[in-house]
């Protein structure tokens, strides 16, 4: 790397509003809109080794307004929502060594457009989002050792389609 932007090839299905993740050295893409507004379950990885996009195994739920994190050498997708706009709180894994997708416990608050961060390298903090009530400055921690999700203390205002690191 010389430090340069540089233009990757087109992805095998053209999508927006998908979940994007660097997770052992792929760049994992799922879900989303694609080009006719069709929620999309799809997910590809590509591989700076060879410079080319793969199809992986598609999400068990279709849905798009995504947040992700790597964890643990998966990427987790979390929130969402679906054809109907309704905000999910589906919790997916994705293994890209075992190319399997696990369903984790859902977070108490159904929620799209949320961002999340890993946290000592197990547990998962989701904060902010949009569903029903509007845009909600809700904050969720998921214990990976109890795989459970517990509340934490709401954001100083309420946020959607922000970013966390």
């Amino acid at each position: 790397a010389d430090g340069s932007w540089g233009t990757l090839p087109p992805m095998l299905t053209t999508r927006s509003h998908g979940a994007c993740w660097l997770v052992q050295g792929r760049l994992l893409v799922a879900g989303g809109w694609d080009a006719d507004c069709e929620l999309l379950a799809a997910a590809e990885e590509f591989d700076f080794a060879t410079g080319q996009w793969q199809a992986v195994p598609d999400m068990p739920t279709p849905r798009a307004s995504v947040c992700a994190v790597a964890v643990g050498g998966r990427m987790v997708v979390l929130g969402g929502h679906n054809d109907t706009a309704d905000s999910m709180d589906t919790v997916e894994a994705y293994d890209p060594v075992a190319r399997t997708w696990t369903t984790l416990p859902s977070m108490a608050v159904a929620r799209s457009g949320c961002a999340a961060v890993t946290v000592d390298g197990a547990d998962i903090v989701v904060v902010g989002g949009k569903n029903d009530a509007g845009v909600v400055p809700l904050v969720e921690h998921f214990s990976h050792q109890q795989q459970h999700w517990t509340p934490g203390p709401a954001l100083g205002e309420a946020r959607a389609c922000c970013g966390a690191a």
